[in-house]
């Protein structure tokens, strides 16, 4: 995905599976924090944070195996066939939880937490803006807001998402 286009990755992509424990079958992704990988796309991961994946996936209320999580999520975050990020419409800003990106009138993507939204640049979150109003474009995909809406909470990389 293009950096303009997503502009949510604070990713560094490694080309070759981890091999400290053995033959992987995935590339290991590097974000900010849970609400960037959300937003991207991404679940927590099923081997090295089991517990948050478990939990992650009771509130996701999508029945069956991992694989249709997986392909429900993948189904979610990418546009077919043109290499960038899906948008989720346009959604009332106030109907959203925090965790949730999203792209504001100015065009500025961020983190909603409270009544703030955290504009987001990969080196971090910038300083807090008054939480939009009226309709934002949403960037996390439905099946993670519904997470959320059914309590679970991501964790997010601000001093004040800590307590």
């Amino acid at each position: 995905m293009g950096a303009s286009e997503l502009g949510l990755l604070s990713a560094q992509l490694q080309g070759a599976p981890s091999q400290a424990d053995g033959p992987r079958h995935y590339t290991e992704l590097f974000f900010l924090d849970e609400a960037v990988a959300f937003a991207a796309g991404h679940r927590p991961c099923a081997e090295c944070r089991a517990a948050d994946y478990r939990r992650f996936r009771a509130c996701c209320n999508l029945p069956g195996p991992a694989a249709d999580l997986d392909r429900q999520l993948h189904a979610e975050r990418a546009v077919p066939r043109v290499f960038r990020q899906r948008r989720h419409g346009d959604v009332k800003a106030q109907d959203l939880l925090g965790g949730s990106f999203v792209l504001d009138h100015d065009g500025q993507s961020g983190v909603l937490l409270g009544d703030a939204l955290h504009p987001y640049a990969p080196e971090g979150y910038g300083a807090a803006q008054r939480r939009p109003q009226g309709r934002v474009t949403l960037l996390t995909p439905p099946s993670i807001v519904a997470a959320f809406r059914n309590a679970y909470r991501p964790q997010i990389a601000l001093a004040e998402a800590r307590g």
